[in-house]
């Protein structure tokens, strides 16, 4: 028998441990059928650099998850040990019925085909010690089992986990892929989105003076989680090619990857949608008898949908038509109008903006029709008309006005450039290569020489000029 001072200790033990767990529960509903969110973010690595908006990714998410109707648990700066019973408490908080969504941004690396998320408190690198990470590290897959093992109808995974390895290069030699994470299988029911593609780092700004308090992926992601009704496969394509818009203008590659194994449709923010939501079904057709005909197909698509759709397909194939919000604006129109003018069809287009004929015009495209690369090739002259120029220079000197480019059949360009001051010069050049190569007359002046890259035809060409200053030109 314990002494009597050993067993008021060990009685003290037991209460304080069931308020923790009691406490640690109570982010959690008790019903079944509930939206539940995990969201954890972290800049304040103790031995690893540190980052500057993960924080903040979470805070975001957390507030816009809680909008979405999600009763949500947010951590911040988590050491291993809080980390771990964050996750404990989640997985035993959830029923049968629940939809669960886990949302984690901060530093994640791939070793040997395992993917391991970095607690605040991770040591530093140990050279040589190729068990590190496993025992230092969160492993994604022990994440999902534990995660899925209530037999939850949907498990969304976001990974915004991608921002450089850590420990790459350290010592003589790399623990651990040089970036990026690796693809996974991912269970039944498990819908799971990465910031970046295996083998790219994920932005956690575009660069210092970047003053937007979340990383590109999130900022993107919160943008498309406010609007309703999409589906989670087609928001995931648009923020692939919106990530990849914005990283492209600091030159960085950046494409984020998804894997579905969701059936049906699965729509995170449904304008309908409360705390009690249940997981929508896939649609089942009703039963029928030997001779009795299938009942016809009806359409169940609004036109704001195809007109989503559509915008999801513009911007696949390069014609940059914004973010799919389902709203015929006159960015998507402008994008419709120089898409049909690449296929040569003036105004007679297959349908009209917001038709299933005009969609599935667009869905058969393979190339990317409208970026500036492609048009270079096969029709330079599209590249013709007004765009927006300005130019910054390393000694703090630059200018802002406009240009007028216009292409022949042959590559060739010519064309003035017109400054703040209402200043013009003419311009000269040819398309060759991916690139915009020329000069702009410097009167008594050496002419300004520059090479530009081509990007999307409503994005830039940029590229720096004999002077070392900045060129770009916008439309």
């Amino acid at each position: 028998m314990p002494r009597s001072g050993t067993l008021i200790q060990t009685l003290k033990f037991l209460t304080w441990l069931l308020f923790l767990l009691t406490a640690t529960n109570s982010a959690y509903a008790e019903d079944s059928g509930q939206r539940k969110a995990l969201v954890i973010g972290i800049d304040a690595y103790q031995n690893v650099p540190t980052l500057q908006k993960a924080g903040n990714d979470a805070k975001s998410m957390a507030a816009a998850l809680e909008k979405l109707g999600f009763q949500v648990a947010l951590h911040v700066d988590t050491d291993r040990r809080q980390f771990l019973g964050a996750l404990s408490a989640f997985a035993s908080s959830l029923n049968e019925t629940d939809e669960a969504l886990l949302f984690f941004a901060g530093h994640g690396v791939e070793f040997e085909g395992r993917n391991y998320l970095l607690a605040a408190d991770v040591p530093a690198l140990r050279s040589g010690d190729d068990a590190f990470l496993a025992g230092e590290g969160i492993a994604v897959d022990m994440i999902l089992s534990t995660v899925t093992a209530p037999g939850v109808s949907i498990t969304t995974l976001i990974l915004d986990a991608c921002r450089d390895n850590p420990f790459a290069k350290v010592g003589t030699r790399s623990l651990g892929s040089q970036r990026g994470l690796a693809q996974i299988s991912a269970p039944k029911g498990v819908f799971i989105l990465y910031s970046a593609s295996q083998g790219e780092a994920a932005l956690d700004r575009l660069s210092d003076s970047d003053d937007n308090k979340n990383s590109v992926f999130t900022r993107v992601l919160l943008d498309l989680l406010a609007q309703p009704e999409i589906p989670i496969h087609t928001l995931a394509r648009a923020l692939r090619l919106e990530v990849q818009r914005i990283a492209a203008t600091v030159r960085h590659d950046q494409r984020p990857a998804y894997y579905d194994e969701i059936d049906g449709e699965y729509v995170l923010n449904n304008s309908m949608s409360t705390a009690t939501d249940k997981t929508p079904e896939p649609a089942v057709a009703p039963p029928q008898t030997e001779n009795e005909p299938a009942p016809p197909r009806v359409a169940s698509r609004t036109p704001q949908e195809v007109i989503r759709d559509t915008q999801v397909e513009l911007g696949r194939i390069g014609c940059n038509a914004g973010l799919p919000d389902g709203v015929a604006g006159q960015k998507t129109r402008t994008a419709l109008e120089f898409y049909a003018m690449i296929k040569g069809w003036g105004t007679k287009l297959p349908g009209d903006l917001g038709s299933d004929a005009l969609l599935a015009a667009l869905e058969v495209e393979t190339d990317r029709v409208c970026s500036s690369s492609w048009i270079a090739k096969r029709v330079p002259m599209a590249l013709s008309g007004d765009w927006t120029f300005t130019m910054r220079c390393p000694n703090g000197l630059g200018a802002d006005g406009s240009a007028i480019l216009v292409v022949d059949a042959a590559s060739m360009v010519r064309g003035a450039v017109t400054n703040q001051s209402g200043n013009t010069r003419e311009l000269s050049g040819r398309i060759a290569n991916g690139m915009f190569s020329g000069e702009i007359d410097g009167g008594t002046d050496k002419p300004l020489l520059f090479d530009l890259g081509l990007s999307d035809y409503q994005t830039r060409l940029e590229g720096t000029d004999a002077f070392g200053c900045l060129q770009t030109y916008s439309r």
